[in-house]
C-alpha cells in the first residue's frame, strides 16, 4: 500500500465505463446519478449521434447526451442497454447563463467513488487515439494495479456539448 502525502489536496472521483474503457469524472461536479431505462429517455429526431434525447427530472427537460458517443465510442443505443446510467453533471452559472446549467451524462456503468491526490492527476504524453475523447480529457491517474485511468474535464464536456449548440 502507498501512503498518502499531505501535501497534496485529496479529491474524489467517480469511476465509471465507456464501454470496455474504464474513466473518472471529478464528485465536485456532479448533481447526481440515475439509472434510468431506455423508456424513460425521449429521443429527439435530428440531432447528433450522441445525444440521446431528454428525460424529465424535477420537473424540468434535462438533455442527456451519450458520453461515449461524443468521445469516439461506440453508441448506448448500439449496446441495447436494459438500464442506462447517468452521471449529471453542473456548471455555475457566468455572465451568459441565468443559474445553473446541467446535463446527464450516459454511460455504460457506475462503478465507485475513489479519492486520489491532485498531484496523481498526469498529463496525457499519448493522445488517445480518438480525437473526440483527447478534447474532453484533464489527464489521467494511474491505478494502484497499474491500469491507465482517463480522467475527464467536466468544463470541457460542457463546452463540447455548447459548441454543438445543445442547451
Amino acid at each position: 500500500m502507498t501512503a498518502i502525502s499531505s501535501d497534496s489536496p485529496s479529491q474524489s472521483y467517480l469511476r465509471f465505463r465507456l464501454g470496455s474503457t474504464r474513466a473518472l469524472l471529478p464528485a465536485g461536479h456532479l448533481t447526481e446519478v440515475l439509472s434510468l431505462s431506455p423508456e424513460q429517455v425521449l429521443p429527439i429526431p435530428d440531432l447528433p449521434a450522441w445525444v440521446l434525447g431528454v428525460h424529465n427530472w424535477r420537473g424540468e427537460v434535462l438533455w442527456l447526451a451519450d458520453l461515449g458517443a461524443l468521445a469516439g465510442f461506440p453508441s448506448l443505443w448500439d449496446q441495447a442497454p436494459a438500464q442506462i446510467a447517468c452521471i449529471i453533471i453542473h456548471q455555475a452559472s457566468n455572465r451568459r447563463s441565468v443559474g445553473n446549467k446541467f446535463l446527464g451524462l450516459g454511460v455504460a456503468a457506475l462503478e465507485d467513488l475513489e479519492r486520489c491526490q491532485a498531484d496523481q492527476i498526469q498529463a496525457l504524453a499519448v493522445p488517445p487515439s480518438s480525437p473526440g475523447f483527447a478534447l474532453l480529457l484533464q489527464g489521467y491517474r494511474l491505478s494502484p494495479d497499474r491500469e491507465v485511468l482517463p480522467v475527464l474535464d467536466p468544463a470541457a464536456i460542457l463546452e463540447q456539448v455548447q459548441t454543438h449548440s445543445l442547451s
